[in-house]
C-alpha cells in the first residue's frame, strides 16, 4: 500500500509538474503573441481641453555673433559703437548715514564704478523715490558695495530693492576687439545718427586697427554662418588729418586665412560719408574652410572716425517688409508655425528707451558685473514686426527693473502694437526666472519683493495705455516647477497676474548604467527621455492647475526642452557621445512632443519651446558640451533637429481655431498593456479631426482609430525606431517627416513604429498618394 501510494504521488506531481510547463509554455507564447501583435484603439473623449487651443510657441532667444543663434540681418553687434548700459539691482542690507549696503559681496563693482548713476528704489515705503549715486565703495570682510545715496530717502529699509542705472563712458567700445593702435570712443556721430557716440582710430607705430569677429564655434560645428551671394558692407567714417592727405582706411572681411572675400583700400576725406561696397560670397563647406569670420578697420598712420556698420546678405528681391532678422530665420519660423515668440534674451538690465531705440543707436545692456556680460538686444519694434510677419503673437519679457513712467510708456506701445499689427493676445511677463539666484543681479528673488515690485510695475501698464484697453494683454509672473507651493503663493500674492509660468524641462541626468553593454545601456537611456519624471510632471501639474484655477489663474510653459546637462559621478551616464545620442537622435522628437502633449492635457494653454537655435551649451560641472538648447542645430531649414520637426509637426496638427480632446486608449487584445505608453490627443476645426499619436514602446504598435472609411485621410510620421539616425549634418539630413497613407479596414488604422510620432489628418482624394506602410 506504501509503494502503490508512494506511485500515485509521484503521477500526481509529474503531471502537475506537466501543467506547470504547459502553463509556463502558454504564457510565453501569449506574451510572444502580445508582443508581435501590440495594438490599441484610440477614442475622443470629452467636452474639450481647450476650445480655441493656440500652436505652440517657441523661445526666439538672444542673437549672438559666435554661434548658431546668428540671427540679425546686419551681424554686426553694436554696429554704432555706443557705451555699455548697466543696470543692476542692490538689495538694502544695511542703511548707515546717506548710504546703503548691498546684500550681495558677488555683484560688487570696483570703488566708484556706480559713481554718477542714477538709482529708483522698487519695493518698500520709499518706492519711486529716485536720485544720484555720489560713490561707491568696498569695505569690510564681506566685499559688499556701500553706495552713498543723494538724496537718501527717510523711509528707505533693509529689504528694499534698489535699481542703479549707469553708462560708463571711459570704457573700451563693447563688443569689438581693438587690434594695435589707440582705439577709444568719441562723442560725435555720423550726420543723422541718434546715437550718442563714434569711435576713433589713431595710429601709433604699428598703425590702428579694430576687429568684430563672428561663426567662432569653429571645427566641432563647421560653418554656421556661410557667406554666399550678394553680401554688402556699409559704414560711415571721416578722416581727422587737418586738411593733410586723405587717411586711406583698409577694410578686410575674410574666414581665418582663406581668400578675403572683401579687400579694399578707401582714401577718407575730413567730411562724414557712407561707403557702401557688395560682394560675393561663394563658400563651400569643407575641412579646411572652418575657421572665424573677421571683419577689420586698419589704417596705417593717422586718424579716422567711424560709425553705423552694417555688414550682412542683401534682402530678397521684392521682399514683402524689411526686417532685421535673417532671411534664413524667418523662412524657418514660418515653416515650424508658432503660436507665439518669447522674447527672452537676458534683457533684464534694459531701459524701455534702449528697447525702443534704432540699431545705431541701441547701447550693449550688462546687468552682472564682467566685461564679457555685455550683450547687444534685437527690439521692441522689430521683434513685433517679426511676430506679424510669421504669424506668431508676442510673449514679451519685460525687464523688473524699470521705473514707472517706463512702464507707463510699455503700457501705450502694447496699446499701439495691438492697433498696428491686430495681436490677439500679447503675453507680458515681469523679469525672468526671479526665485532663480543666477538672476539675482537683476531679479526679485524674495518673493514678497517681487510681489511688491510685479503689482507695482503691473498698475503703471494701464495709466499709460490711458483710454485704450489692454484686454489683448496677459499678465504673467513666474515660479518654480519643481515648488508647486510656489505657483499658489504667487497666485495669491498677485491679484492682477493672469498666469503662473514654470519650465517643466525634463532628463535632467541619464539614468545611472553600468557600462557593460552599450547597447543596452543606450537602449535605456532612449526610454528614459519618454519616461523619466513623466508621472511625476503629470501629478505636479494636474494639482497645480487645479490650484490656480480655484484662484481664477492659469498655469503657463514659459520653456520646455531636453535638460540632459548633469551627469552621476563616475558613471558611462557622463559619456558625452550617449548624452548627444539621447537628446539629438530621432526618438528626441516624439520624447519632446510627448512632453508637450502632457502640458495640453493638464490645462495648460500657453507654453513655449526653449529655443529657436543653438548648437550646443556646457555641462553643469564638468563643462563638457551637449546638443542644447537649438530645435535647430544652425538656421539652414535643414538642420532642424527632430525635436523641431516634432514642433512642426504638431503646429500643423492643432492648425488655426481647433478644439482639442483627450483620447480614450482600450487595448484591442487579453493580455495587453500597451496604451500606458501610447498618448494621443484629438483636434477639431469646422468638423474636421486630426489625430497625434506618440509612442514610448520599444515596440511598434498598431492603432485603430474608429474613424470611417468613406472620410480620405492621409499620415505623416517622425519615425525615431531607428537609434544613430539624426540631423547633425545640416548636409545629409537623416531624419524628415515621412509622406504615409494610413489603410481602413472598417475603420482607419496604422502601424506607429517604436519611438515615433504621427500625425493622422483628413485629405482631399487629389492628395491620396500610394500606400506605404511603416
Amino acid at each position: 500500500m506504501k509503494q502503490l501510494g508512494m506511485k500515485r504521488l509521484a503521477l500526481l506531481l509529474a503531471n502537475i509538474g506537466a501543467l506547470l510547463l504547459a502553463s509556463w509554455g502558454l504564457l510565453q507564447w501569449a506574451s510572444a503573441w502580445s508582443q508581435a501583435n501590440a495594438a490599441v484603439s484610440l477614442q475622443a473623449t470629452g467636452p474639450a481641453l481647450h476650445s480655441d487651443v493656440p500652436r505652440i510657441g517657441l523661445n526666439l532667444g538672444g542673437a549672438s555673433t559666435w554661434g548658431a543663434e546668428q540671427l540679425l540681418s546686419n551681424i554686426v553687434h553694436n554696429p554704432g559703437f555706443e557705451a555699455t548700459l548697466d543696470r543692476t539691482l542692490i538689495i538694502v542690507a544695511d542703511v548707515a548715514g546717506n548710504k546703503v549696503q548691498d546684500d550681495s559681496p558677488w555683484l560688487a563693482r570696483a570703488n566708484g564704478f556706480w559713481r554718477g548713476a542714477h538709482f529708483y528704489v522698487l519695493t518698500g515705503r520709499a518706492a519711486g523715490k529716485q536720485g544720484q549715486v555720489l560713490d561707491s565703495y568696498q569695505t569690510g570682510a564681506t566685499k559688499a558695495s556701500w553706495l552713498i545715496l543723494e538724496p537718501l530717502p527717510p523711509a528707505i529699509s533693509n529689504g528694499d530693492a534698489i535699481a542703479l542705472s549707469h553708462t560708463q563712458e571711459n570704457m573700451d567700445v563693447p563688443l569689438w576687439w581693438r587690434g594695435s593702435g589707440d582705439i577709444s570712443a568719441i562723442k560725435q556721430t555720423r550726420p543723422g545718427n541718434q546715437g550718442q557716440q563714434a569711435v576713433r582710430l589713431q595710429a601709433h607705430a604699428q598703425g590702428a586697427a579694430l576687429h568684430h569677429y563672428f561663426d567662432m564655434l569653429g571645427a566641432r560645428a563647421g560653418i554656421l554662418l556661410p557667406v554666399r551671394g550678394a553680401w554688402r558692407l556699409q559704414f560711415w567714417a571721416r578722416g581727422v588729418n587737418g586738411g593733410q592727405a586723405a587717411t586711406m582706411l583698409k577694410l578686410r572681411f575674410a574666414r581665418s586665412d582663406a581668400a578675403p572675400f572683401l579687400q579694399q583700400q578707401v582714401p577718407l576725406s575730413d567730411a562724414w560719408q557712407e561707403y557702401a561696397f557688395v560682394f560675393e560670397g561663394n563658400e563651400v563647406e569643407s575641412a579646411n574652410s572652418v575657421g572665424n569670420l573677421t571683419l577689420s578697420f586698419e589704417i596705417e598712420q593717422g586718424s579716422v572716425l567711424l560709425d553705423d556698420v552694417v555688414l550682412g546678405p542683401m534682402q530678397e528681391k521684392n521682399a514683402t517688409l524689411a526686417s532685421a532678422f535673417r532671411p534664413e530665420v524667418r523662412a524657418l519660423l514660418r515653416q515650424l508655425r508658432p503660436g507665439y515668440l518669447r522674447d527672452w534674451q537676458g534683457q533684464l538690465g534694459d531701459s524701455f528707451a534702449n528697447r525702443m531705440a534704432e540699431p545705431s543707436a541701441r547701447q550693449p545692456v550688462r546687468y552682472r558685473p564682467g566685461k564679457d556680460e555685455s550683450h547687444y538686444f534685437y527690439s521692441l519694434p522689430e521683434f513685433f514686426a517679426l511676430c506679424a510677419e510669421v504669424g506668431a503673437q508676442p510673449w514679451v519679457v519685460a525687464p523688473p527693473l524699470m521705473m514707472d513712467a517706463e512702464w507707463q510708456q510699455f503700457g501705450a506701445l502694447l496699446a499701439k502694437a495691438k492697433a498696428e499689427y491686430g495681436f490677439q493676445q500679447i503675453m507680458l511677463e515681469f523679469g525672468n526666472e526671479n526665485w532663480n539666484m543666477l538672476f539675482r543681479p537683476a531679479g526679485l528673488t524674495d518673493a514678497r519683493s517681487h510681489a511688491l515690485a510685479a503689482s507695482r510695475a503691473f498698475a503703471q501698464l494701464a495709466l499709460g495705455a490711458q483710454n485704450d484697453s489692454l484686454s489683448h494683454v496677459t499678465l504673467v509672473v513666474n515660479a518654480q516647477f519643481v515648488n508647486p507651493a510656489s505657483w499658489e503663493h504667487m497666485a495669491k500674492s498677485f491679484p492682477t497676474a493672469q498666469r503662473i509660468a514654470v519650465a517643466p524641462y525634463f532628463l535632467y541626468q541619464l539614468p545611472k548604467l553600468d557600462g557593460t553593454d552599450a547597447q543596452a545601456d543606450k537602449a535605456q537611456a532612449i526610454q528614459a527621455a519618454f519616461s523619466d519624471g513623466f508621472a511625476a510632471n503629470e501629478r505636479l501639474l494636474q494639482r497645480g492647475a487645479t490650484a490656480l484655477a480655484a484662484s481664477d489663474k492659469r498655469l503657463a510653459v514659459y520653456e520646455i526642452n531636453f535638460h540632459t546637462t548633469e551627469q552621476h559621478a563616475a558613471d558611462v551616464s557622463s559619456s558625452s557621445a550617449l548624452r548627444n545620442a539621447v537628446v539629438s537622435e530621432a526618438h528626441a522628437g516624439p520624447a519632446l512632443a510627448r512632453r508637450l502633449m502632457q502640458t495640453m492635457q493638464a490645462g495648460v494653454r500657453e507654453q513655449a519651446v526653449y529655443s529657436l537655435a543653438g548648437f550646443d551649451s556646457y555641462t553643469s560641472k564638468d563643462r563638457e558640451l551637449v546638443r542644447l538648447w537649438g530645435i535647430a542645430r544652425d538656421l539652414r531649414g535643414s538642420a532642424l533637429r527632430p525635436t523641431g520637426l516634432a514642433l512642426s509637426l504638431l503646429n500643423q496638427a492643432i492648425g488655426e481655431h481647433s478644439a482639442v480632446f483627450a483620447s480614450n486608449c482600450l487595448e484591442k487584445h487579453l493580455l495587453q498593456q500597451h496604451c500606458a505608453q501610447i498618448s494621443a490627443l484629438w483636434f477639431q476645426a469646422q468638423k474636421t479631426k486630426r489625430l497625434v499619436v506618440v509612442s514610448s514602446s520599444a515596440q511598434a504598435t498598431r492603432i485603430h482609430t474608429g474613424l470611417p472609411c468613406h472620410r480620405q485621410f492621409a499620415l505623416t510620421l517622425l519615425d525615431g525606431s531607428q537609434p544613430g539616425r539624426h540631423n547633425e549634418d545640416p548636409n545629409a539630413a537623416q531624419v524628415q517627416l515621412e509622406k504615409r497613407v494610413a489603410q481602413c479596414r472598417q475603420e482607419w488604422q496604422f502601424t506607429l513604429p517604436a519611438y515615433s510620432m504621427a500625425l493622422l489628418q483628413e485629405s482631399s482624394p487629389a492628395q491620396k498618394n500610394q500606400e506605404k506602410q511603416p
